[in-house]
């Protein structure tokens, strides 16, 4: 089911794929996230937006914060989805140009002022039934278990 975001609530949002504008770009709203960061950690996010553009998750926000996936860039176009859900689904983030951007994520996510970071991709696995958290392979743990990862870059 195809949507517009203009005429829904967030709550009406969770598990329906939204177009972006009149692109070929969707926007889905998902309850929850786990994203591989530049550095190898992995982050948690819950109540995130994924943008997809050409059937490939690009970007993710979550709490004020762009996460741009490896294919972010991929052509002209996806610059422009990704510049369109920066405008209509972001927040408290600034649609800058491209190199601003770039500048910006390099930072990463351990300053706190920064709207945009890199992410290697989205973590998907099989949640361990007992995680007990002292032997996590994932500290801190992040509910997703070390050895049943997997990472998808899209």
């Amino acid at each position: 089911m195809i949507m517009r975001a203009a005429k829904t609530s967030p709550a009406e949002r969770k598990g329906v794929i939204m177009k972006l504008r009149n692109m070929s770009a969707t926007v889905d709203f998902v309850d929850s996230i786990t994203l591989k960061l530049e550095d190898g950690r992995n982050i948690h996010l819950e109540n995130a937006y994924v943008l997809t553009s050409y059937a490939s998750r690009v970007a993710v926000y979550c709490k004020m914060r762009v996460y741009l996936l490896p294919r972010y860039d991929y052509s002209v176009t996806t610059w422009k989805h990704v510049h369109a859900f920066i405008e209509d689904y972001c927040s408290f983030v600034r649609d800058y140009d491209a190199k601003t951007i770039r500048e910006i994520a390099s930072y990463g996510v351990t300053d706190t002022e920064c709207e945009y970071s890199f992410a290697s991709g989205i973590v998907t696995g099989v949640e361990p039934e007992y995680c007990k958290c002292e032997g996590c392979v994932n500290w801190p743990c992040v509910g997703v278990c070390g050895l049943s990862e997997h990472l998808e870059r899209y």
